[in-house]
C-alpha cells in the first residue's frame, strides 16, 4: 500500500533529519563554548535559548514517534488517514462458480494490517450458512491506484475428501469519492484448476463486526446466509465481469 509506506518513509526521513541537524547544531554550540573564554551579553541571550531549542527537537521527534505508531497500531488513524483506500474491516461476502453458474455461499472476511501488509483472512460458508472452512492470505498486494488487493491464500476445509487447498484472488474495492469503500467485487481460483470463482461482498458496519466477532458460528453462518438471500442478484457476472 503506497500511501502508507510513503507516509512511514516520510515519518522516519523527517525524524533522522531533524536528529541529524539537531546533533551538529549541538557540536556547533560545543566548540563555541570551548573557544570563548567568557559571554558577552548577546552570546548569554542565544545560549540561554539552547534549552528551548533542544525542548521544541525532542517535541517534534515525539511528534513523528507518535504519527508513526498510529500509522501501525490505530484503525481510526488509517481510516481518516487512507479515505477511499481504507480497505480494512469486517466484511460479508456472496460466491458465484462460474462452472455451476449458481451461487455456492459466502463467507466473513476480515481485512487487517500485518507487518505492514493488508492481510486476508475469514471464514466460509455454504449456501444453507453451514460452515464450509477457514482461509487466510499467505501473501498479498493492494494497489492504490486500481483499488484492488491480489492475494495467496491457504484455506482449511470442513470436508473429508480435501482437507486444504491453496488459490489465487483479487478483489477490486469501489468507493464514493473519498469515503471508505463500502463494496467490493472480485474472483479466486483454487491452486491447479481453471474453475473461477466470481465475488460480490459488502462492508460490514462496525456494530454488527463486534457482534459477529463473539456470536456462535451458527449465528455468523445464518447472517451470511441471510446476506446470500438478501442480495444474490447482485452477483450477476455477465453484469461486472
Amino acid at each position: 500500500m503506497k500511501k502508507l509506506g510513503n507516509a512511514r518513509n516520510v515519518l522516519n526521513g523527517a525524524s533522522v533529519s531533524i536528529a541529524a541537524g539537531a546533533g551538529a547544531f549541538q557540536s556547533f554550540l560545543i566548540d563555541k563554548y570551548n573557544a570563548l573564554s567568557k559571554f558577552t551579553d548577546t552570546e548569554k541571550a542565544a545560549y540561554s535559548n539552547i534549552a528551548s531549542f533542544f525542548t521544541v527537537v525532542a517535541a517534534a521527534l515525539l511528534l513523528m514517534f507518535i504519527l508513526r505508531r498510529a500509522l501501525d497500531s490505530s484503525r481510526t488513524f488509517r481510516k481518516i488517514f487512507l479515505g477511499s483506500d481504507y480497505i480494512e474491516g469486517a466484511w460479508v461476502d456472496i460466491v458465484y462458480d462460474q462452472f455451476r453458474q449458481k451461487i455456492v455461499g459466502g463467507g466473513l472476511l476480515y481485512i487487517f494490517l500485518r507487518e505492514e501488509r493488508m492481510t486476508v483472512k475469514g471464514e466460509t460458508f455454504n449456501y444453507d450458512g453451514t460452515a464450509g472452512g477457514q482461509f487466510l492470505s499467505t501473501s498479498s498486494n493492494y494497489d492504490d491506484d486500481s483499488q484492488k488487493i491480489d492475494f495467496v491464500y491457504s484455506i482449511n476445509l470442513d470436508r473429508e475428501e480435501i482437507s486444504q487447498e491453496d488459490g489465487l484472488g483479487s478483489y477490486s474495492f469501489h468507493s464514493n469519492g473519498i469515503r471508505a469503500p463500502q463494496a467490493f467485487w472480485g474472483y479466486f481460483y483454487a491452486s491447479g484448476t481453471t474453475n473461477r470463482f466470481e465475488v460480490y461482498g459488502e462492508r460490514i458496519s462496525a456494530e454488527a463486526e463486534r457482534q459477529l466477532l463473539n456470536a456462535p458460528l451458527a449465528e455468523r453462518g445464518q447472517f451470511v446466509a441471510k446476506f446470500i438471500a438478501d442480495n444474490g442478484h447482485l452477483i450477476i457476472p455477465q453484469e461486472w465481469r
